[in-house]
């Protein structure tokens, strides 16, 4: 495309914006909904975890995949995110939770986004999706023509994940000039999701092409890594620049605060 990518609208700063602090726009906190935390006691521990890296805050983004959590959808996650606050309440008092989702790319979801609204990050426009593909389909163009022509601004996550041998960078090239985001896994710095992942993710955060970075935890036992990944990432490009990409990016892209605004965790 020859036209400059256009430039994600702010999201309006609501009595909802994010306390000070780390905010992870990633995780599969909600217990019991996918392949994240399997019950309120891993999400407990992880939330303790993510307390002690400097975390205040986290949008639950569970897996969307019509065809593998059909039960999974906006207005369900929204109640299961409730009512984990609410068991928060005397556990993780103070802990900051909002709704989200993971919108799998993939025909299916075509169909299915034409009767229903895509799951976004917060009460804002951005959609976080994935695909996992061998080589560059259709559908994907569709999908993500579909969610610009809704008023929606597609988050690309884990991209350096989600690469396929023939062309991969022209398409990521090609998403970034359409105006998708690109959202970063801190655990792809660690090498815990293979060399080719690790030499992508090093490549996107040095020429400076991640919109933020997350954590995309799952369960208390893979988070280590995660959180690792943070002191790795800050050693390609420097404390202050990952300490934006995790912190004031988020809350500026989801929730509309300024930089003064988002102060650093």
């Amino acid at each position: 495309m020859n036209e400059p990518a256009p430039t994600p609208p702010d999201s309006p700063l609501s009595a909802d914006a994010p306390p000070a602090g780390r905010i992870d726009c990633h995780s599969h906190l909600l217990p019991g909904i996918d392949d994240g935390c399997a019950d309120l006691h891993e999400s407990v521990a992880s939330i303790q975890r993510l307390r002690r890296a400097g975390f205040t805050a986290t949008i639950c983004t569970p897996h969307h995949w019509v065809t593998r959590y059909p039960y999974v959808a906006p207005e369900h996650v929204r109640i299961w995110t409730q009512q984990l606050r609410e068991e928060l309440d005397d556990l993780c008092e103070g802990y900051t939770l909002y709704d989200g989702g993971e919108l799998r790319l993939d025909p299916a979801t075509l169909d299915w986004l034409k009767d229903h609204a895509p799951p976004t990050l917060a009460e804002s426009k951005l959609v976080l999706c994935d695909f996992w593909v061998d080589r560059w389909r259709p559908f994907l163009d569709k999908g993500f023509e579909k969610l610009f022509a809704d008023g929606y601004t597609p988050v690309l996550a884990h991209p350096e994940r989600s690469h396929f041998p023939r062309d991969y960078d022209a398409h990521l090239d090609r998403l970034s000039d359409m105006g998708v985001l690109l959202q970063g896994n801190l655990s792809s710095f660690t090498g815990v999701n293979g060399p080719e992942a690790e030499r992508i993710a090093h490549r996107l955060l040095t020429t400076g092409r991640y919109d933020f970075l997350a954590l995309d935890m799952h369960r208390p036992d893979s988070l280590e890594d995660r959180v690792d990944g943070i002191d790795l990432a800050a050693q390609l490009v420097g404390a202050d620049a990952v300490e934006a990409l995790i912190d004031h990016a988020p809350k500026r892209l989801i929730f509309g605060a300024s930089e003064e605004t988002s102060p650093a965790g």
